[in-house]
């Protein structure tokens, strides 16, 4: 949901929600051919993924995030119902009142310019090997972390 930046949660008339989702693409496909292109004819890079014998590459803009951005907002109607405590999930339900059926939830994230994360993953598991920032402006890589040293 790292792309969503709108969601409607609609009470339909048998009682049921149905739930949409708004998305935002802010990078192209180009964009993401380059990031790749520009991680993997990197020396560094080349030496790190030397050791992986199979992997797939995902390409994600860098979320900005500014403390004065940031806002709290208070939901009345809203109750806890029910937790599970083996995945520590909880579960709300929203009660309204009225004609008005529908909660909408909106966010508008920022990104980095000219900035992308590359993750390299394991094909199977999708678990991340490297993470690597890559700067699309001057086509360079400014930094790798080896997340399987952590």
């Amino acid at each position: 949901m790292s792309h969503v930046n709108q969601i409607e949660i609609e009470r339909q008339d048998g009682g049921t929600f149905h739930v949409n989702t708004t998305t935002e693409q802010p990078l192209t496909e180009s964009d993401r051919r380059d990031a790749q292109a520009i991680a993997r004819n990197n020396e560094t890079v080349q030496q790190a993924l030397a050791d992986v014998e199979q992997y797939k590459m995902s390409v994600n803009p860098i979320q900005k995030i500014s403390a004065d951005a940031m806002q709290t907002t208070t939901i009345s109607g809203l109750n806890e119902t029910s937790t599970n405590n083996s995945t520590e999930t909880t579960t709300f339900s929203v009660s309204t009142e009225g004609q008005n059926k529908s909660v909408t939830i909106d966010r508008e994230p920022t990104y980095l310019e000219d900035e992308v994360s590359v993750r390299v993953l394991d094909p199977s598991s999708d678990e991340t090997h490297y993470s690597i920032t890559v700067n699309l402006e001057t086509e360079t890589v400014t930094g790798i972390t080896d997340w399987t040293d952590l």
